[in-house]
């Protein structure tokens, strides 16, 4: 997708220097994909204490797997 953003210049500087891309776009790219994995990451950690998962971990590794075809 394109699109025009205005940076910061002290902003842009920065975030070249940090990512050590060779481009603002490359590092843009990389910054947008970097704070969606944090963000995803934060998310999955909210969760952490709210899922009640019954296992009895010693059950599930005695149990036996079988096959099953999906045709």
């Amino acid at each position: 997708m394109r699109t025009t953003i205005t940076i910061d210049d002290t902003v842009a500087n920065k975030l070249l220097e940090v990512t050590k891309k060779d481009s603002v776009v490359k590092a843009v790219s990389e910054a947008i994909k970097n704070y969606i994995k944090m963000k995803e990451k934060e998310k999955l950690l909210s969760l952490f204490g709210n899922i009640d998962l019954d296992i009895d971990l010693d059950e599930l590794r005695k149990t036996e797997f079988r096959e099953v075809d999906f045709k």
